[in-house]
């Protein structure tokens, strides 16, 4: 079992959307759209399905469950599924094995395919009992667009594929309409790379291509803020952030007196998820996020109105007591699936914790990345830096970067949990 509030923070991620363009000479505002690429034809491939479980008697569970789809969604649903990218011996097959998604040379087998969608998921037998989870993916992204879930004994299993196959069918129907052009579907945001006029038509919000050689990716909030604005939010109290590229380096000291910390306006108005959920929060929070070409920048400024109550006493690197102080935590989503994500967190002493979080569920305290932090205190409260480089996180390939993003603040003398 993992805190409460760690699940918390990664299910939020996906409701903060931070762009950025990593590359110097990268596009910029302004410059005009390149070519947008063609949409390929709706067409499905089905990989063979991941057992959690791992025992070896289930494997054959997997690749039937993918060969029932095929049949059912071809032939109940009147779908385009390609032939053999189910089959035992195709490298799509061979890519799924070991993930409840498929991995990059899926993806990319399916795309020469002219696969619009592939369908991958896990499965679980516990005794006698059984869950399926199939994951509609945007083969030209890797984003899961959709997830239906079934649970049912093993001896249904037909019984559960044929629910499973009704499920994904009305999906893939709908999206494989005649209005399945480009004006209807998630097209791809270029992170940082804002349009003049941000196209808003509703949720996913899409916006012109850049050219940029950057993954498509749509962005589940409202159209990137146009400079100098940094945040975008939109009714359902979902944010798109700009990250801000440094012009010069800062004075890294935790003390947040640089210029920038000025002329770039902070992200703030959190809200409470204890003790009362969706009111405004009681103690205010900014943040900001910079980076250069080395390292992406997350600081804070936490203001107190009763600074002496703060609780700080554990400097021991991912010490579970570190739970137990006031603290900062932010988690970053740098694939932007919404399932998985890493998280940070620091006390008021620079007491830190640092872990993944795997489809949603799964937290490995182990992972240490290299990363760099440093405090401070000003008479309202106090204040972070921190610094991660690039190359202590994976991300996408490409100069334009789309993460997940959300920022948590636990005061501990109140007993009052609030997030970006």
């Amino acid at each position: 079992m993992i805190d409460l509030t760690v699940n918390a923070a990664a299910r939020a991620a996906c409701s903060c959307v931070l762009a950025m363009v990593l590359a110097a000479g990268g596009v910029r505002a302004g410059q005009p759209p390149g070519p947008a690429s063609p949409a390929p034809r709706a067409a499905v491939g089905i990989v063979p399905f991941t057992n959690l479980s791992r025992a070896a008697a289930d494997r054959w569970i997997g690749r039937g469950i993918a060969v029932a789809l095929a049949a059912d969604l071809r032939r109940e649903h009147g779908l385009d599924v390609l032939d053999g990218v189910h089959g035992g011996e195709s490298a799509v097959a061979a890519a799924s094995g070991g993930s409840s998604g498929p991995g990059d040379d899926a993806l990319r087998l399916a795309r020469e395919l002219g696969a619009r969608w592939l369908v991958a998921g896990d499965y679980q037998r516990v005794g006698d009992r059984l869950r399926i989870t199939a994951r509609l993916v945007d083969a030209a992204t890797g984003v899961a667009a959709h997830t239906e879930r079934v649970d049912g004994a093993l001896g249904e299993l037909f019984a559960l594929q044929d629910r499973l196959a009704a499920a994904l069918g009305d999906r893939l129907r709908s999206a494989s309409a005649p209005a399945r052009a480009a004006a209807t579907r998630p097209a791809a945001i270029p992170p940082a790379v804002v349009p003049p006029r941000p196209v808003s038509t509703g949720s996913p919000v899409r916006a012109p291509a850049s050219g940029l050689a950057a993954p498509t990716l749509a962005i589940y909030g409202p159209p990137p803020p146009v400079a100098p604005e940094v945040v975008a939010r939109d009714a359902a109290g979902r944010l798109t952030i700009r990250a801000v590229r440094l012009a010069a380096p800062i004075a890294f000291d935790g003390r947040l007196d640089d210029e920038i910390y000025t002329t770039v306006p902070p992200l703030s108005d959190f809200i409470q998820q204890e003790p009362q959920e969706g009111a405004p929060a009681t103690e205010r929070t900014d943040a900001w996020v910079f980076f250069d070409d080395e390292r992406v920048y997350f600081s804070f400024r936490v203001w107190e109105t009763a600074p002496e109550r703060v609780i700080a006493n554990e400097m021991r690197r991912d010490n579970s007591n570190v739970y137990q102080n006031d603290h900062i935590a932010f988690v970053i989503d740098t694939f932007y699936d919404r399932r998985n994500a890493l998280e940070f967190l620091v006390n008021p002493m620079g007491g830190r914790m640092d872990g993944q979080i795997t489809n949603e569920r799964f937290y490995n305290g182990d992972w240490n990345p290299i990363w760099d932090v440093e405090v401070g205190e000003f008479d309202g409260g106090w204040t972070i830096e921190t610094a991660i480089p690039f190359k202590s996180i994976r991300y996408r390939r490409g100069a334009a970067q789309i993460w997940g993003f959300n920022v948590r603040r636990v005061s501990i003398w109140k007993n009052e949990h609030s997030f970006l």
